[in-house]
């Protein structure tokens, strides 16, 4: 069984999907090899392409991440993904009248749910796709590749909680070179100025550590 087989038997053809998507935008783009930012389900299809062509990657933030809160289930995931728009969408209006920041947490709200209403049998196939998957072993393994991998997680974050993440990667500390815990709720943590400052920052870090491969050497 090949590489996209075995990721396809363990994510789902959808995850897969998205997956050979990023790298198809890369080799559009013409972009050898890149840093990644993955936001939410993000998470999973970027480490999955990751796993095909871990060549083409350095370091990888995950931000608010799927797939590292153990296994779900779909019905309370969608249950948390309408929370988290519900939660925060007061503080997106009160931020649309006063800044640019504001908007972009509205409008990620807006496009979430959108998608949810125009195509409710597809997404509720991508929440089960969600919520089985597990991501943490695979970035064990793009570790032993070379690739840097760190984690933001919102304190607020009803979707993904903080505190199944802390549990799941205390459990398996080799699993990520950094963690950054960040004040905010799901949607909210990525269109943060200060959050992104923070991320730019990690990132300049993360390309100094020795990657896990160059520690055993």
């Amino acid at each position: 069984m090949g590489v996209r087989a075995e990721l396809a038997a363990i994510y789902g053809t959808e995850e897969l999907s998205k997956a050979i998507n990023l790298l198809a935008v890369l080799d559009e783009q013409g972009i050898a090899q890149t840093d990644v930012m993955a936001m939410s389900e993000g998470a999973i299809n970027s480490s999955i392409a990751a796993m095909i062509a871990p060549e083409r990657f350095r370091n990888m933030i995950f931000i608010g991440p799927a797939g590292m809160i153990g296994k779900d289930n779909v019905f309370k995931l969608l249950g948390r993904f309408m929370q988290g728009v519900a939660g925060e969408h007061a503080g997106a209006i009160t931020g649309l009248l006063g800044g640019q920041e504001g908007m972009k947490q509205w409008s990620t709200m807006w496009e979430t749910w959108k998608r949810f209403r125009l195509n409710a049998k597809r997404a509720f196939e991508e929440c089960g796709a969600i919520a089985e998957a597990d991501i943490v072993d695979t970035l064990k393994t793009l570790r032993a590749h070379g690739i840097g991998t760190c984690v933001v997680s919102g304190v607020d974050d009803v979707v993904f909680e903080q505190m199944k993440i802390n549990e799941n990667l205390g459990q398996n500390p080799e699993a990520v070179d950094g963690y950054l815990s960040v004040k905010g709720g799901h949607y909210g943590i990525a269109n943060d100025r200060k959050h992104a400052e923070a991320m730019e920052n990690l990132l300049s870090k993360m390309e100094q550590l020795p990657t896990a491969s160059e520690e055993i050497e």
